[in-house]
């Protein structure tokens, strides 16, 4: 893993920051270890056989991540409020998660994917068998921005210092 970042403050008041890294996680032992399960799920309207569990041959997911952002510190007749807005972008690769047994059947018929974990009623595109395992998915993609805002009160005529802080 790896990360990169710099922050620029042109004033005490307003400051600008960005970041780039690459982060990994691991499967934990649940993903990779559990013990298989037999059990049935609707599929197609019939009650199929599937077996669920962990998978040893998971790899680590590898996510990128890009933020950039600034913030703002009031001072004078704005003291005490405080804003700040961030972009952020994660792409992250290889995602261990699982699908339901129709979700799986589905992908297998329209686009040959995770044909793997399904085993068909020979010569038909019945389930026979399906395999729920954990695995590693393609991909997952996210990005958006982060607003928050925020006002620190002072409450004075108190014996120790307090303040009253509001944030949104």
């Amino acid at each position: 893993t790896w990360k990169y970042g710099a922050v620029y403050e042109p004033f005490d008041w307003l400051m600008f920051r960005g970041t780039r890294s690459r982060d990994i996680r691991a499967p934990n032992s649940a993903e990779l270890y559990s013990p298989k399960v037999t059990g049935f799920q609707t599929i197609n309207g019939i009650l199929t056989p599937t077996v669920s569990g962990g998978n040893a041959e998971l790899f680590p997911e590898e996510a990128d991540t890009t933020t950039v952002g600034m913030s703002i510190v009031g001072g004078g007749v704005l003291q005490g409020l405080r804003a700040s807005v961030d972009y952020y972008d994660i792409d992250i690769q290889d995602v261990i998660g699982t699908l339901s047994g129709q979700v799986l059947v589905n992908r297998c018929l329209q686009t040959g994917a995770y044909c793997d974990q399904v085993e068909f009623v020979p010569g038909t595109t019945t389930p026979a068998k399906v395999s729920v395992v954990s695995l590693n998915l393609n991909r997952l993609e996210t990005s958006g921005f982060d607003f928050e805002l925020g006002y620190r009160l002072p409450l004075a005529g108190l014996s120790t210092p307090a303040a009253l802080d509001f944030r949104v």
